[in-house]
């Protein structure tokens, strides 16, 4: 059964155990995983720069709706002070402020 011990940690089976420092250093790396980590993220950036290059942009009009800045915001001036986020997310903050101080 393989077994890898790097540093006081040792993995066995899904389980997790300190190894003593007699034992033998790593006897598996993980630096193959990291190079497969490092070239699939490469591909995708690069991948992602190729295709936005590639393609042309949507116009404005096709993208209400989609895209947060291009959409009309409700407004919420006759509504209750707890039907505005601004203002009830104001109330969560100094609740967990005064909540913070308490329990210091």
């Amino acid at each position: 059964m393989q077994q890898c011990t790097d540093g006081p940690i040792r993995f066995r089976r899904g389980k997790v155990s300190s190894a003593s420092a007699s034992e033998a250093p790593s006897t598996c790396t993980t630096s193959p995983v990291l190079a497969s980590a490092i070239f699939a993220f490469t591909v995708c950036f690069v991948m992602t720069i190729a295709v936005s290059l590639v393609t042309k942009p949507r116009a404005e009009k096709e993208l209400v709706g989609l895209v947060y800045s291009l959409t009309q915001r409700p407004r919420s001036d006759g509504e209750p002070w707890y039907s505005r986020p601004p203002v009830l997310g104001a109330c969560v903050l100094a609740g967990a402020l005064v909540l913070n101080v308490i329990f210091w």
